[in-house]
């Protein structure tokens, strides 16, 4: 898998870094979030946890995909912004 970041956008009030990148993956499926958090974290020097990967959209007919993240300076400042998708068990 091949990153390529397009546009680097720093939030200083929001403490992140706000990434769109494109990413080529020959013969193989669409990368998986934690591969692509690898790759970004890789890419900016920063540790994985603090990479949240937005939205992976695939380009239709092609091996690519656009990738919108957005990597925090540190862990408090993620867990105030970010709303987490997974519900409890009852």
């Amino acid at each position: 898998m091949k990153l390529e970041i397009l546009e680097k956008k720093e939030q200083k009030l929001l403490s992140r870094l706000e990434i769109k990148a494109r990413t080529s993956f020959e013969g193989s499926v669409t990368p998986s979030n934690d591969a692509v958090k690898a790759a970004i974290a890789k890419e900016t020097g920063k540790d994985i946890k603090l990479v949240v990967v937005q939205n992976i959209y695939t380009d239709f007919g092609t091996a690519s995909a656009t990738i919108s993240a957005h990597v925090y300076d540190n862990e408090e400042t993620l867990k105030e912004l970010e709303e987490t998708h997974k519900k409890g068990k009852k």
